[in-house]
């Protein structure tokens, strides 16, 4: 992702949220989901669910190491529209202001430092093909401005 972007962005969101922002507590923080929208052609699904179990294990140290909350995959059952232009979504949640900011700004992006020690020589080879085996159709991050949680809910 475009660095510069994505500091704009956050600039933004945490300029654009002020009243949210002041209005949430230190046990209710802002919630931030980044959501990326990706298209797969059909002969690639079986590639792209092999790349996505290669990407788990990233997600995976990224929230053993406090780096975000969680990761989903999810892949759109029922398309419907005129612009129905991705088939798959995938969220990562961060959980407050100092979060999501730690994350865009890190320098390694997504990926672990110890990235090496978590993949495969294969894995690593599959995971530098992501562009070819899909097409990130957009990028969005959106903030909480309510939300209720179940007792106990960590999240």
């Amino acid at each position: 992702m475009n660095k510069l972007f994505l500091s704009i962005l956050l600039i933004i969101l945490c300029t654009s949220a002020g009243s949210t922002l002041s209005a949430q507590t230190e046990t209710n923080p802002t919630v931030y989901a980044l959501m990326d929208y990706m298209h797969v052609s059909p002969d690639m699904h079986e590639e792209y669910r092999e790349l996505e179990k290669v990407w788990r294990k990233i997600h995976t140290a990224n929230i053993a190491s406090g780096r975000y909350q969680t990761w989903v995959l999810a892949r759109v059952a029922f398309p419907s529209g005129t612009e129905a232009s991705h088939n798959y979504v995938t969220r990562i949640m961060f959980r407050g202001n100092d979060q999501l900011a730690s994350f865009m700004e890190d320098d390694e992006g997504i990926f672990p430092s110890n990235i090496d020690a978590i993949l495969t020589t294969e894995e690593l080879e599959l995971v530098e093909r992501t562009s070819e085996i899909r097409t990130m159709v957009k990028t969005e991050i959106f903030s909480s401005e309510e939300y209720l949680e179940a007792e106990g809910t960590e999240f």
